[in-house]
């Protein structure tokens, strides 16, 4: 027996196989899995090819060697084919390796961001286990790294508890998002963090979304109760600003408490701006309430809710005094809401040095 064909066979063979009795249990066919299986195929081919065609040829019902012109004609015209479909896939390869509209997630632009930005403190949640390799290559820092969910499915109570945990340990949070729908259908992780972090920054980096934590201070400002009326549904109770004056790098929290005077009609998402002595927007935070998780039309009447901003402070703003601004408006469209004789509330005002 030619143990290294059977080899490339089973080697061709089973990742095919593998995927489809994981199929039968849940979804995970995935056509980059057969690349595992694509090297012993070709091996194979190629195989056959040199065989069928690099030294023997058909004749009078059987098998014959051919004679050396032969073969040399027949090498040629296996080349010549290998050409044809090496040019006629070309344009797949330029496209694969140079449009950007089909590059791999960049987790390398991920962990560069983090590295260049980070401070002691600082931890990095990442929320699909089978990611932790990758990142790890592409870490150059020193901040912890906390895979969570720590089961699949995830249990509610220990997922929570572990959150919390990592809260407890650091100032800011980088969380990499990848794969939720299998790693967290729930979103028990994200919606924890909404609960207890104050979320600066939300972007997508393909298919992998990068977010920033900030983490309250012991000690913040005061509450303040406000009952501003925001459209004619909703109202804006209180706030509640942390007042230390902050460093560029920093995260500034801040907690508005909303009250639901009216189930709203509508999608509303809540802008929070930091103003210079010019009015000009140096930073802001967009984004439905309780970081995307408590969506407007979902209020009942007479309910509050607590929603957590964070707002970090660009490196190289200038030191000054600078003003905060909130408000609200329709995801549909972008029309404000009415706050009295304006579309925007002044909460106060924060210094950085």
């Amino acid at each position: 027996m030619n143990w290294v064909i059977v080899v490339l066979i089973l080697w061709t063979l089973v990742p095919v196989g593998a995927m489809y009795i994981l199929s039968l249990s849940r979804p995970a066919y995935n056509p980059k899995f057969l690349l595992l299986g694509t090297p012993a195929f070709y091996i194979l081919a190629a195989r056959g090819l040199r065989l069928e065609i690099g030294d023997w040829r058909f004749e009078s019902g059987r098998w014959r060697l051919t004679s050396r012109v032969t073969r040399h004609v027949l090498h040629f015209t296996f080349v010549s084919c290998a050409l044809i479909i090496l040019i006629s896939n070309l344009q797949s390869l330029l496209t694969y390796y140079h449009d950007p509209r089909y590059a791999r997630d960049d987790y390398r632009a991920i962990l560069q961001f983090i590295d260049a930005n980070a401070r002691d403190g600082d931890g990095i949640l990442i929320n699909d286990r089978g990611q932790t390799d990758v990142v790890r290559y592409y870490h150059r820092g020193s901040q912890p790294l906390f895979p969570l969910p720590r089961m699949r499915p995830p249990d509610l109570a220990e997922t929570r508890a572990d959150v919390d945990q990592v809260l407890s340990s650091v100032r800011r949070l980088f969380a990499i998002y990848y794969a939720t729908e299998q790693a967290d259908p729930q979103r028990i992780i994200e919606t924890r963090l909404a609960e207890r972090a104050f979320k600066a920054r939300d972007e997508w980096h393909g298919n992998v979304r990068l977010a920033v934590y900030g983490i309250a201070p012991a000690e913040r400002g005061a509450r303040y109760d406000v009952g501003a009326q925001v459209g004619d549904e909703i109202a804006l109770a209180a706030f509640r600003l942390d007042e230390r004056a902050a460093r560029p790098g920093d995260i500034m929290t801040l907690t508005l408490n909303w009250r639901a005077l009216l189930t709203p009609s509508a999608r509303y998402k809540v802008f929070v701006h930091l103003l210079d002595a010019n009015d000009r927007v140096v930073a802001q935070r967009d984004g439905e309430p309780v970081g995307d998780t408590r969506i407007t039309t979902t209020w009942r009447a007479g309910e509050t809710i607590a929603d957590n901003y964070g707002i970090l402070v660009e490196p190289g703003t200038p030191p000054g005094e600078y003003r905060i601004e909130i408000g609200m408006y329709r995801a549909d469209n972008g029309a404000r809401l009415p706050i009295g004789a304006s579309d925007h509330l002044i909460l106060g005002k924060v210094e950085i040095k």
